[in-house]
């Protein structure tokens, strides 16, 4: 049996095992919906109606007590029964929907609160007519009595469903959930163990056939890995894809061997300073000919760039600013030229302005800056260094001269309060105290 028909009889043994764990899965899965769908659909949405209801009973218990506390405003009254007619209608709607979607084991709770509801239905009408009749009191004794009562009915037999409701959910989301789920989990896991059997046994029994064949194969690897090249025997009879493996195998030793020699003699060549040896590419073959020829053509090319950047930093490095780079370079040379360049640019830009600042300076000009913005990061800081120190400059001889040109008016009382350090400091304070001293004469 061929490698690649072992390989496939293993891929296809865990793929039908994912299969049938996934059909398991999913089954479990779907039981699990249906029953989360069933309680969204009938005790969550039966529940939420029979609050509903139990808001409209409270509505027309408060509407019932209001229309009788305002007996002497007719029209605070009419308002009050029309509150107790909408609620009543909307109680009515809210249970036909109830009575419509009920389950089975709750339609006995819910034919008790139709019973309520219409027990509230007749006390209600009996309790409208006295009031219509203005016979107030007997309609506040009957509330207070039989339709009380009535509608203390009606509220517990909705109470009592909705506590059936809230137990229906706890037992589907809680209990049954939990158990559907552990049985599903249950039987995945002996589904995942059986198929895991399974395939380990396929899996030894065709590691097996080429574990011996191969054998020779990671030892001559695990040497390659390393480096140890040396006295590799990777011959053998063999003639299926181990043979042919270890064949070539030996191949690739020798050609890496060959390699390893060639670029070893151009390393220590390299180290020792001699840029000028190069390997013989025609002794190898193919990529490996490509990979000398490659390494001759990149000590050709980093020959040149390196003299040139040499030569330019050494110049940098004594005061002298070199022309900028104007040769055709690539890649990362391109990146050392174009750095030169930026230098020198750098350079240029920081020695004139420093050379106007100086000599404007010597002039007696301190209101000449450097223009920081030409240059970037350290060059920057340096020229706003030097912008700073004219700037601290210029303000002291500013206020010391406008200070010292007031005093020789015979005006002794202006001094410098702008903060300074340092000799600027020492300045300001001499000024300040000659102000002081000829003020106290």
């Amino acid at each position: 049996m061929k490698i690649g028909v072992k390989i496939v009889l293993i891929v296809v043994v865990a793929v039908l095992g994912l299969i049938v764990s996934a059909v398991f899965s999913i089954s479990g899965l779907d039981e699990v919906n249906d029953m989360f769908t069933y309680v969204g659909d009938v005790p969550i949405k039966n529940g939420n109606t029979a609050n509903e209801c139990l808001n409209n009973l409270n509505e027309i218990a408060r509407a019932s007590a209001m229309a009788i506390v305002v007996q002497h405003d007719e029209k605070a009254s009419d308002v009050y029964l029309d509150r107790i007619h909408t609620a009543a209608d909307d109680l009515m709607s809210q249970f036909d929907t109830l009575l419509a979607s009920v389950s089975e084991g709750g339609k006995p709770k819910v034919l008790a609160c139709s019973t309520a509801i219409n027990d509230v239905r007749t006390a209600r009408a009996e309790l409208e007519r006295l009031l219509h009749i203005n016979a107030y009191d007997s309609a506040a004794n009957y509330r207070a009595g039989f339709y009380q009562d009535k509608m203390g009915a009606a509220i517990n037999a909705l109470a009592d469903y909705v506590d059936y409701t809230d137990e229906q959910i706890h037992e589907y989301v809680y209990v049954t959930s939990d158990e559907r789920a552990e049985a599903t989990e249950t039987t995945l896991y002996i589904v995942m163990v059986a198929v895991l059997i399974i395939l380990i046994v396929v899996a030894i029994f065709i590691i097996t056939g080429i574990t011996k064949p191969l054998k020779k194969a990671v030892e001559a690897a695990e040497k390659v890995a390393i480096g140890e090249l040396e006295g590799l025997d990777l011959s053998t009879n063999s003639k299926d894809e181990t043979g042919v493996l270890l064949n070539a195998f030996q191949t690739m030793v020798n050609a890496i061997e060959a390699l390893a020699v060639d670029a070893s003699s151009l390393a220590k060549s390299a180290a020792a300073g001699n840029l000028s040896t190069r390997a013989d590419a025609s002794k190898h073959k193919g990529s490996y000919q490509d990979i000398i020829a490659g390494v001759n053509t990149t000590l050709d090319d980093v020959v040149g760039p390196l003299n040139m950047a040499a030569d330019y930093v050494e110049q940098i490095a004594h005061g002298i600013t070199p022309p900028k780079i104007t040769d055709v370079y690539h890649g990362d040379f391109n990146k050392i030229k174009n750095n030169l360049n930026t230098c020198i640019d750098s350079l240029t830009v920081v020695i004139s302005n420093i050379e106007t600042i100086a000599t404007d300076a010597g002039n007696g000009v301190l209101s000449t800056r450097a223009d920081a913005s030409k240059v970037e990061n350290t060059w920057s800081v340096l020229l706003k260094g030097v912008n700073g120190i004219v700037e601290n400059a210029d303000n002291i001889i500013n206020d010391a001269g406008k200070t010292l040109s007031t005093m020789a008016t015979g005006d002794l009382t202006p001094r410098i309060t702008a903060a300074y350090k340092g000799k600027f400091g020492e300045m300001k304070d001499n000024i300040n105290n000659l102000g002081d001293s000829l003020t106290d004469l």
